[in-house]
């Protein structure tokens, strides 16, 4: 009995579970870093005392990570996935890797801990590098106007040629 209020009141309370500010940055920063690494996950949730909101000074990161179409690569998945965070962790990181239907396959029998994920972790949020957005608008821009005179001098050409007929 103890167990379903404690499991209720932790489903009532998720969205009050406040983390620490400094700890939020760091692991949008992971979580960022994840999906420009594996540019197929779908969701990114944030499982355990952090989660929960009860982590200490030797907490790990609990990340469980869904990729679409991860397969027989999930070896290859979670390799990458390693090489491309190594430089960014701060605090240390335990990550599970599920396809879709994997994870919601195993989701719904109550008894495993991706019931308990799916139940009471924290959907980490997609964050966008601002700095790459504005990068890649700039370079649309200048591309943009390399158009536009080029329309330009065709509509000359276009013009040059009707005149010259008549």
């Amino acid at each position: 009995m103890y167990n379903i209020l404690k499991r209720q009141y932790n489903y009532f309370i998720r969205g009050v579970i406040r983390i620490n500010e400094e700890v939020q940055r760091e692991l949008d920063l992971l979580a960022q870093k994840i999906r420009e690494t594996v540019s197929s996950v779908q969701k990114i949730i944030l499982f355990g005392s952090h989660a929960y909101g009860t982590p200490n000074e030797d907490s790990e990161f609990d990340l469980c990570i869904v990729v679409e179409g991860v397969g027989a690569r999930k070896r290859g998945v979670i390799n990458r996935i390693n090489w491309g965070i190594y430089d960014v962790m701060e605090t240390p990181v335990d990550f599970l890797v599920y396809g879709p239907e994997e994870f919601l396959e195993r989701a719904s029998r109550t008894v495993t801990m991706e019931h308990k994920i799916a139940l009471n972790g924290r959907t980490v949020p997609k964050t966008h590098n601002l700095l790459m957005l504005h990068k890649s608008c700039r370079k649309l821009d200048e591309e943009s106007s390399l158009i536009l005179e080029q329309c330009v001098q065709l509509n000359g050409y276009a013009t040059d040629i009707r005149l010259s007929v008549f």
